[in-house]
Parts: structure tokens; C-alpha cells; sequence
């Protein structure tokens, strides 16, 4: 896990950039292009599962835990950011995907269908420790206000996924410092729910920020991800 780097030989904290989520912990790269499939047939099974026999037009292969929505099917129903529960392609993109139908429309033989699949990229987690542990991800530069002026919004979240089991507890701050020096962080805000975005108006200048965790877990390699923008 990329972590806060206080080395002299360090590269040093890249500068953020207005309107461009910066990850502290994970990452999403944002030079991929949502994934767009075609159908060529679909069934419906018990338990409102559905096969969607499929053909990647564009965008790399999706895999389970990615959402995917549908438009156009004619022979199931279609789906709005459902979680896929697996996949199965060939090397040129041609084979199944295998999603749930919230609406619970019943069986449905396998029939040539048409429709089109959107699947758009998902942030990248990272593992952590199950224990109690102090994270300190990584740090951004903020460029300088206009002087006299503090009115330099920050957006921030964090993501969890604990893989199905129960968060004992979560505790995400915002971090920010004049000079990018250990020492010198000191807290901004303050996160205590699982999956929160927020949002902190300062009161005075920073230069730097980076977003800390403190997480218990249940399980023994929960995923997280943490971002920021201005």
C-alpha cells in the first residue's frame, strides 16, 4: 500500500488538481474508457440470476464485483448498476457475464437478444490490515489562493469494503500542513463512517494534505480508498 513518503529523496507530493479526484489511498485511472458490450443472447435462471451472452466492443474485459447496466434487452429485464457475480470470455472478448435481476421477472429460456452493457471502471482498493493500524496515505500539494482569500473548498471520501463482514470501526482524517513535514500535518476533518464523502471549508491556509486511517476490521484483508479534490 502506497503510504506517506517523508524521505528527502522522495519525489516529492504531486500538485492537485481543481476538479480531478486525487487517491490517498487506492487509485482510478481515468485513461480507461467505460467498458461497452453487446448482446447476442440472454437467459434468466431461479433465484433471478441472469447469462447474458455477450461481445466487448470497447474497454478492457470487465470482472465480478464491477456494476454493469443494461439498455435494450428484449428477452430480460434490464439492469441499473447491478454487481456482476462473474465472467467468462474469451481472448476476444466473446463469452458470458452473470448478474442479478432486482425486479425478479422469473425464468427465462436462453433466446437471441440485442441490447447494450455499460460497465464503468471501478476505484482500485487497497488491502489493510484487520488490526487496529494507523495509515497515512499519500500527500498532495494545493497551489496558492489568491491572496487575502481562503475560500478553497476541499472534497473528500473514503471507500470500504470489508468483503461482506461487519466494520467494527472507521476513523478517516483529513490532514493538512503549511510545509510538507511529519511534524507539521494536523487534523482538518473528521470521517467516522464507512463510505462518506465530505466536505471542508478552511478557515486558513495549507499547502499540503493527505488523508490518515484508523481501522477495525472483522476480516483479515479488508479494502480501502480514500480521495480528495478542490
Amino acid at each position: 500500500m502506497p503510504v506517506y513518503n517523508s524521505s528527502p529523496f522522495s519525489a516529492g507530493p504531486k500538485l492537485l488538481q481543481p476538479g480531478q479526484a486525487a487517491y490517498s489511498f487506492g487509485s482510478f485511472d481515468d485513461t480507461k474508457p467505460t467498458t461497452k458490450l453487446y448482446f447476442s443472447a440472454t437467459s434468466e435462471s431461479s433465484g433471478n440470476v441472469i447469462t447474458a451472452y455477450v461481445q466487448v466492443w470497447e474497454g478492457p474485459f470487465p470482472v465480478a464485483g464491477q456494476l454493469i447496466s443494461t439498455q435494450g434487452s428484449g428477452n430480460v429485464p434490464d439492469v441499473t448498476n447491478a454487481v456482476i457475480a462473474s465472467v467468462s470470455l474469451n481472448a476476444s472478448g466473446v463469452g458470458t457475464i452473470v448478474y442479478p435481476d432486482a425486479s425478479s421477472h422469473g425464468i427465462q429460456a436462453l433466446l437471441a437478444d440485442f441490447g447494450l452493457a455499460l460497465v464503468p471502471q471501478k476505484i482500485a482498493t487497497e488491502s489493510s490490515a484487520a488490526s487496529t493500524e494507523t495509515l497515512k496515505g499519500v500527500a498532495f500539494a494545493l497551489a496558492p489562493v489568491m491572496p487575502g482569500s481562503n475560500a478553497r473548498s476541499i472534497a473528500w471520501a473514503n471507500i470500504v469494503d470489508a468483503n461482506g463482514a461487519t466494520v467494527s470501526a472507521v476513523s478517516f482524517y483529513l490532514q493538512g500542513a503549511i510545509n510538507d513535514n511529519e511534524s507539521e500535518y494536523a487534523d482538518l476533518d473528521h470521517s467516522t463512517t464507512a463510505n462518506e464523502t465530505r466536505v471542508w471549508t478552511p478557515i486558513g491556509q495549507v499547502n499540503f494534505v493527505r488523508i490518515i486511517a484508523t481501522l477495525t476490521f472483522s476480516v483479515a484483508t479488508p479494502e480501502i480508498a480514500a480521495k480528495v479534490s478542490i
